[in-house]
């Protein structure tokens, strides 16, 4: 199933390279904080991007290889991505299953802010429902 969210860059991309019969790949990953209206809490998601399936996703996630030269804490981004579960087992035997996302497109946010809060007064209020 794809989806479309936007957050936080949790950090900046780590780079692992694993064996897939018999040749090297590389797989970038890191996490985006979603803030969702009415939670306290962010809801985090794993985002992962595999070199050999998008090479030039990759590279601007990576920077060239220079482990998340582009992409820095805080850092806000809108991803398009494809959801998919993982169950694997510990090494004391546990059964687990997690979910990570594979971007096929992430884009910048530019989030701007007024440089004195104080100045931008209270937020604005309005009677109408959101239609999302």
């Amino acid at each position: 199933m794809n989806v479309i969210f936007m957050g936080r860059a949790g950090g900046t991309p780590e780079i692992r390279e694993y064996e897939l019969n018999g040749s090297k790949r590389r797989v970038a990953s890191f996490g985006i904080a979603e803030e969702i209206y009415g939670q306290e809490k962010p809801t985090w998601r794993n985002i992962a991007i595999f070199e050999d399936s998008n090479p030039g996703l990759f590279k601007f996630i990576t920077g060239s290889g220079d482990n998340g030269a582009y992409i820095k804490p805080g850092t806000c981004l809108s991803v398009i991505a494809e959801e998919r579960t993982n169950q694997w087992k510990t090494k004391e035997g546990e059964d687990r299953v997690g979910q990570e996302y594979l971007a096929y497109k992430i884009s910048y946010v530019p989030m701007t802010r007024p440089k004195d809060d104080a100045q931008a007064g209270p937020p604005a209020q309005t009677t109408q429902t959101p239609k999302w």
